[in-house]
């Protein structure tokens, strides 16, 4: 079984053939924004306030409890068609029976679009959490986390490049597989065929760190 990471996948809705790239032909995207973006983006999880693993374990047991689980803490993963999809969403915030996804994404400004990709990688975290498997990682402890009849939500903060501070927070949207199901399907397509996707060039191949690899 093939594992994909989830943040792979999502970049299908960026470019086509940049997953026949990465993932079949093994060519790694760099950009200095990227590791900086990186940088930041660890240093997340370290500003968190501590808490016992097993309030957290508690509380994600009690159906009417609110609780913020820490920065990328569960590990969760589905197979759809032969493929197993993981990944760890950045926050998963617990309210009730409502799960909200938050991912956060480091930018030189707010975009103000709720890019394709991102929706991506949201919704198959989502589904992930609703019909896979998760795992609570937490300094020692491997706990295996449940959230039946949930219902999900999912949601983008962008955050500055530099000083990692929130500049736009958007607007939860609600989990819906079949959103998520056309998409699934075309990647295993992508993946089980033997010629990389049609695509046309547009202004974002001048910025994209692997463009040229399309033409070789």
């Amino acid at each position: 079984m093939r594992t994909v990471p989830i943040s792979k996948f999502a970049s299908m809705a960026y470019c086509r053939r940049q997953v026949y790239l990465t993932l079949i032909k093994g060519i790694k995207p760099v950009r200095r924004e990227i590791f900086h973006g990186i940088e930041q983006h660890n240093l997340s999880g370290k500003i968190e306030a501590k808490i016992s693993p097993h309030t957290i374990i508690n509380k994600a047991s009690e159906p009417f409890s609110s609780l913020n689980f820490p920065f990328e803490s569960l590990l969760t993963s589905f197979i759809y068609d032969s493929f197993l999809f993981i990944g760890k969403p950045d926050r998963v915030i617990k309210k009730g029976s409502k799960i909200y996804v938050e991912e956060e994404k480091y930018v030189k400004h707010s975009y103000g679009v709720f890019f394709e990709s991102w929706k991506l990688q949201l919704l198959a975290y989502c589904h992930s959490l609703s019909e896979g498997e998760t795992v609570f990682e937490y300094g020692k402890l491997r706990e295996r986390m449940d959230f039946p009849e949930d219902e999900f939500f999912y949601y983008v903060t962008e955050r500055d490049l530099k000083t990692g501070k929130t500049i736009r927070v958007y607007e939860p949207k609600k989990y819906n597989f079949e959103e998520l199901e056309g998409s699934l399907r075309d990647f295993t397509a992508i993946m089980r065929s033997g010629t990389p996707p049609e695509v046309s060039t547009t202004s974002r191949c001048t910025n994209c760190s692997i463009s040229r690899a399309c033409y070789l």
